[in-house]
């Protein structure tokens, strides 16, 4: 219970160790029910401290022994993080098809948080794929079916993915309808990371919005200074919560907002720090190519083509490499676009 507690929280490393107590307490009694239950928790909290070696073991394990003793929840839920495992290494399609196949067990065994989870997952990796249309249906079922069981932290989840979609389709609107409500719920929720990942999105949005040059009938007022606000919050949370994901990209909405207000020099300082801590971030909610593209811009801003230029080959490599994993050609091709 107090693994799932620390869970919700963002705390992962405590969350960690006290499944891994309620681990070793469940194998000494032979309780293989608890054990494939806290095999799939410690995998999870793995891949949340960015541990994919371990996670995918951990998940695999916890997969054969749900399926070894007839555990059809547990294999619902091992097979949901095995989708995440794939959506935070960026395959998008192995995450999608590996969250189909759960969201049907979870179905089966009628958990609805269950199925909130997976359906947030296929959500993000078509949103990431480009098929918005798809990611937007799958998300929008997420926040109906959360709503309905009073699920905040799962309502806040599906928020956030809601609110990249209309990033992504170019809506700041209403993107910022569904991020100022995910940032609500996410506070209320005490949640930490959907309350740092909500931020940093809501900045985006804030930042997108003020910057559209294009009249938006139903516009409401966004700001600059309300994106850097947000995107500070995002990166002192994340700060406080060991939650390197969340800062890294709020350091990166910090240089985008300070770049788009023309103070070039600070937010340069913002965006190497976010390139300085790529490497302990995941796929999930944004593509990292994204903070080498952010900082290349400042870059370019600052007449430093050469070292520009090299992170837009660093982008274009880490996109390569993920349109490589997707077999389907004309899908590939999307996504390269």
């Amino acid at each position: 219970l107090l693994g799932y507690v620390y869970l919700h929280l963002g705390n992962y490393a405590r969350a960690l160790a006290y499944d891994q107590e309620a681990y070793t307490y469940h194998r000494q009694v032979g309780d293989h029910n608890r054990i494939a239950w806290n095999l799939l928790d410690i995998g999870f909290l793995r891949l949340k401290l960015g541990d994919f070696v371990e996670a995918e073991a951990h998940l695999n394990e916890s997969l054969a022994l749900a399926q070894r003793i007839g555990t059809r929840p547990a294999e619902a839920y091992a097979l949901t993080y095995l989708g995440y495992w794939d959506l935070y290494r960026g395959d998008y399609a192995a995450a999608a098809n590996c969250l189909q196949d759960a969201l049907l067990i979870q179905q089966e065994v009628h958990s609805e948080h269950g199925c909130a989870a997976a359906e947030i997952g296929i959500g993000l990796a078509f949103c990431r794929l480009g098929e918005l249309a798809r990611a937007r249906r799958q998300l929008q079922r997420a926040v109906e079916r959360a709503r309905s069981v009073a699920h905040r932290r799962r309502l806040a989840e599906a928020l956030i993915g809601r609110g990249l979609v209309e990033i992504e389709a170019d809506q700041p609107a209403a993107a910022l309808r569904c991020l100022n409500e995910a940032v609500a719920v996410a506070r209320e929720s005490e949640c930490q990371e959907s309350v740092a990942a909500g931020l940093a999105a809501l900045a985006h949005a804030e930042r997108q919005l003020a910057v559209n040059v294009v009249p938006l009938s139903d516009k409401p007022r966004g700001d600059l200074a309300s994106a850097l606000k947000d995107a500070r919050e995002a990166v002192q949370v994340a700060q406080e919560n060991t939650l390197p994901v969340c800062e890294t990209w709020g350091e990166m909405e910090l240089g985008l907002t300070l770049l788009a207000q023309g103070e070039i020099e600070a937010a340069l300082e913002h965006t190497e720090r976010a390139v300085a801590m790529v490497s302990q971030t995941h796929e999930g909610w944004i593509g990292t190519e994204q903070i080498h593209r952010a900082h290349a811009q400042v870059l370019q801003a600052l007449d430093r083509t050469e070292a520009a230029a090299e992170q837009i080959r660093l982008a274009n490599a880490i996109v390569q490499d993920k349109a490589d994993r997707i077999p389907d050609a004309e899908r590939r091709r999307r996504y390269i676009q």
